[in-house]
């Protein structure tokens, strides 16, 4: 049965038109996505370690695809896990494939003198700047596209999606894009079911955050603290809460408190409550 419901406060933007045809719904949405363009500036930030950028069986399809998108006016990769300039070489070559007439693709070597030169003066001034992976290339990364003031719509994804198709992409973005909405976030997630083992995945959040997220609230309750309930309840409204794909409104953007170390899925999570 396809899903539908809505419950509580964040509203959900089910995939009905799996039913229908995916390729007139995917035309009709990259129409779409180039008509909100043409009056905003869309900008995707790819997180990708050294090890991602070889793992090419997963990386070819996810690169393959977004050469098709046409609404998109930058890629913005950060780049991380190494500080080897051969590697960054070979990164700005392979992810340059992506650069068109209209669109820029401009890599941040996360490991290159250039950020760590950076991340040194910010620690003289005694202020931390997190620890190396996802988290520190992404808040990073989104000073960057910050002091650029290019972007009116940021989104983000991760470089692992086994089974990446440019809907998801275009599902992502278009609720934050579209004008006739008023949503500044978008929080994306995919089916954790593997093609090749043909296994369900999603075990951390399966048995381990919803049924935490699910006591903290009850204990929440029955502690008397109604706005940490109201917090958790949020917190567990999200079908993957870890899942590393979302968009914003670049006006959000400045005002989260962006994880620099660990947890930058579910921290962002609650920097979004906060704000909005």
């Amino acid at each position: 049965m396809t899903e539908f419901h809505q419950d509580g406060m964040v509203t959900n933007l089910h995939s009905l038109y799996e039913i229908f045809d995916r390729e007139t719904y995917l035309y009709a949405l990259e129409e779409k996505l180039e008509d909100y363009s043409r009056h905003l500036h869309l900008c995707l930030l790819l997180p990708c370690l050294v090890t991602e950028l070889y793992n090419r069986a997963v990386m070819d399809p996810i690169v393959k695809q977004i050469r098709q998108v046409r609404y998109l006016d930058s890629v913005i990769v950060a780049f991380g896990g190494t500080s080897d300039p051969e590697e960054f070489a070979k990164a700005k070559e392979y992810f340059g494939r992506l650069e068109t007439d209209r669109r820029k693709v401009r890599l941040v070597w996360i490991g290159g003198p250039n950020v760590q030169q950076v991340f040194q003066i910010i620690r003289q001034r005694e202020l931390p700047v997190g620890e190396p992976g996802k988290g520190q290339s992404v808040w990073m990364t989104l000073g960057y596209i910050f002091g650029l003031e290019e972007a009116d719509v940021i989104a983000l994804h991760d470089c692992d999606i086994v089974t990446y198709d440019r809907v998801l992409l275009g599902r992502l973005i278009e609720p934050v894009a579209n004008p006739n909405n008023d949503f500044e976030f978008c929080k994306g997630y995919y089916a954790r079911v593997s093609p090749t083992e043909r296994s369900m995945k999603g075990r951390v959040t399966r048995l381990f955050v919803a049924p935490f997220v699910d006591t903290l609230r009850d204990v929440s309750r029955t502690m008397g603290y109604p706005d940490l309930e109201k917090f958790f309840s949020y917190h567990r409204m999200f079908k993957y809460p870890l899942a590393g794909e979302f968009s914003f409104t670049a006006r959000l953007g400045r005002g989260l408190n962006v994880s620099y170390d660990w947890g930058l899925e579910v921290s962002t999570l609650s920097e979004v409550y906060d704000r909005v």
